[in-house]
């Protein structure tokens, strides 16, 4: 029995290392592209990049977007309080001795330069770039500066991506053209409510945020907190787990 067990066991450790190397000389067909056409095997090898760019687009886009929520419109904000761990703006200031405050609204367009910069800085890296272009399998792998655009729209964030990649083998070129991904999150939807609770608090240092929700149908949910002596505005789009909060700076809040 036990002489069986071993041979069976000795088997499957065969079968087990021709699937091994079926598999690595498979691999090998794909990124050599023995017996492909060479502009077709570039192009296979381009798309492959291709994924994993739009891949960190994502990773990298919805973490930058989820933090630009929560510390209300700012990667690094310079003027905040801290509110549940996290760095929430000021987007109006306080004005001593008077019910109003003073309006600090950050801009889309700043927004929009925020995430390009980010996005520039850390996609690369995140496709690893640089890896592919110096690895045994990309020869005449020629690599540019990444560019990217960014449009805040209501209900999703559109990115112009220019990634000048091009893959040569003898005479054949492929080359990466720009194109648009998109990653769905409310952000202008939000912004948009965000401009109008602050021109109501710039003005008459009062929101009211029922009426308000009642007369856009509650599409957008607004919840105010108060911890002193500030306010802070917590909006989410019905349905949607993707937050933007700010915060109102009140008397008291440099003392």
């Amino acid at each position: 029995m036990k002489m069986k067990k071993r041979g069976q066991v000795t088997t499957f450790m065969i079968v087990g290392l021709v699937l091994l190397i079926i598999v690595l000389l498979l691999f090998a067909v794909k990124r050599t592209g023995i017996g492909v056409k060479t502009s077709d095997y570039l192009q296979s090898n381009l798309d492959d990049i291709k994924v994993q760019i739009n891949k960190c687009v994502d990773q990298e886009a919805v973490q930058a977007l989820n933090l630009i929520g929560k510390q209300g419109g700012y990667l690094n904000p310079s003027n905040y309080r801290l509110y549940k761990g996290y760095e929430v703006s000021y987007l109006c200031f306080n004005i001593p001795n008077a019910d109003n405050c003073m309006n600090s609204i950050v801009s889309t367009k700043d927004i929009e330069e925020q995430l390009n910069n980010y996005l520039k800085a850390n996609v690369p890296s995140c496709a690893n770039i640089n890896g592919l272009a110096n690895s045994l399998f990309f020869p005449g792998m020629e690599v540019g500066e990444l560019n990217i655009k960014t449009t805040i729209q209501k209900d999703s964030v559109l990115f112009d991506i220019d990634y000048p990649i091009t893959l040569k083998k003898g005479d054949a070129t492929a080359k990466l053209t720009p194109y648009k991904e998109a990653v769905s999150a409310p952000l202008g939807l939000l912004l948009d409510t965000t401009y109008d609770i602050i021109n109501q608090e710039a003005a008459n240092g009062v929101f009211f945020e029922v009426q308000y929700m009642l007369a856009n149908r509650g599409n957008v949910e607004i919840y105010k907190d108060q911890p002193y002596p500030d306010k802070v505005y917590v909006l989410n789009e019905r349905d949607s787990d993707y937050v933007f909060q700010f915060a109102i700076e009140s008397e008291g809040a440099n003392e």
